[in-house]
């Protein structure tokens, strides 16, 4: 057995009892004793991915958790569902039901589809963050781009914090 298979198997084990996000980290567990024990083992194996740089994919649902974005009603939201044998490749969408738009979506597709980030927004936010990412559209449709986790993590955030105003400024370099 190697070393990736061991961590793969061990990373399951967790995931199944738990289903961690692995972008969100520590801040999931809202304080909640019980899971800090299993949380710190899931973050050392994904430290020992990082440092030893293994190609190990970490399992995760996020269709089997309940979403951390409160999701109102009559309100818009964009939504950034990610390929699950690809990890590049994103939809960029708006909806008022993202998390239902997903599994939708699902449908459609015949691969595992996964809505990873949702954030308050509009069909014109949509618009802006797809054409500051026109660079980077793939050939699957106008709202499907080629893009690394980093930097959908760097345009939610920053939205999130800062708000659209730097998606009018440039597009998204390579």
């Amino acid at each position: 057995m190697t070393i990736e298979e061991f961590i793969l198997i061990k990373l399951k084990l967790i995931q199944k009892k738990h289903n961690f996000n692995p972008l969100v980290g520590i801040k999931q567990l809202n304080n909640n004793q019980d899971l800090i024990a299993d949380f710190s083992i899931f973050a050392e194996y994904i430290r020992l991915i990082k440092k030893l740089k293994l190609n190990v994919e970490i399992p995760y649902k996020p269709f089997e958790i309940k979403s951390k974005v409160k999701v109102e009603e009559n309100k818009i939201y964009v939504y950034f569902a990610r390929l699950e044998s690809n990890f590049s490749m994103w939809k960029i969408g708006h909806s008022k039901v993202p998390y239902k738009r997903g599994k939708a979506l699902q449908t459609s597709n015949h691969e595992s589809l996964n809505v990873i980030h949702v954030i308050p927004g509009s069909f014109e936010l949509e618009q802006q963050i797809l054409k500051y990412t026109i660079k980077y559209k793939t050939n699957g449709g106008s709202e499907w781009r080629s893009l690394d986790n980093e930097q959908v993590k760097l345009i939610v955030s920053t939205i999130r914090t800062s708000g659209p105003e730097f998606l009018s400024l440039s597009e998204l370099s390579k």
